[in-house]
């Protein structure tokens, strides 16, 4: 079981566009958002040109959780495990590192330590690892679960306010 955690700042209305169309990159929580590929998306879409999972598109990309972390307002999910692909999270941390200093305008505030961006985005496409994969070996501690498909109405159950809604 997987979840989409929806924050403070979406709105109900795309909460319950996803109840009726299912869940998709129109209607992902800005929250939770996309998979952390998505950061850079053009060195991304550089580093896995020519690999076999090229199609994995992150712009498309869906974030998941293994628990609502508390969180009122989310969508469960039913997904196969060969359906959701897993990545280091420690990557993605530091890959946002460039990100945070990117808004601040100055460099090495955080990165003057980490490898070059474009090391830490191929490491980073190189951690994918289907979950049912995932699970026999946990390669590092700290996963970050992404699924490449929309997932239909029939695969969720929207919650608000910690209430299922009916779909």
């Amino acid at each position: 079981m997987f979840y989409h955690i929806y924050g403070p700042l979406d709105s109900h209305e795309k909460i319950n566009r996803t109840l009726r169309d299912g869940l998709n990159p129109l209607n992902i929580s800005d929250w939770s958002g996309m998979g952390s590929g998505f950061m850079y998306n053009d060195l991304m879409n550089a580093i896995k040109e020519g690999d076999t999972d090229q199609w994995m598109e992150f712009s498309e990309s869906i974030r998941l959780f293994n628990s609502n972390l508390g969180a009122p307002d989310y969508i469960k999910i039913s997904l196969p495990k060969e359906k959701v692909y897993v990545f280091n999270l420690e990557i993605a941390s530091d890959i946002f590192a460039y990100i945070e200093e990117e808004g601040l305008g100055e460099k090495g505030v955080f990165t003057s330590e980490l490898p070059n961006l474009d090391v830490l985005i191929r490491d980073y496409w190189n951690s994918k690892i289907r979950l049912d994969l995932y699970e026999l070996q946990k390669p590092y501690p700290n996963p970050e679960f992404v699924s490449f498909q929309n997932i239909t109405r029939n695969d969720i159950e929207v919650y608000i306010n910690f209430k299922k809604l009916k779909s």
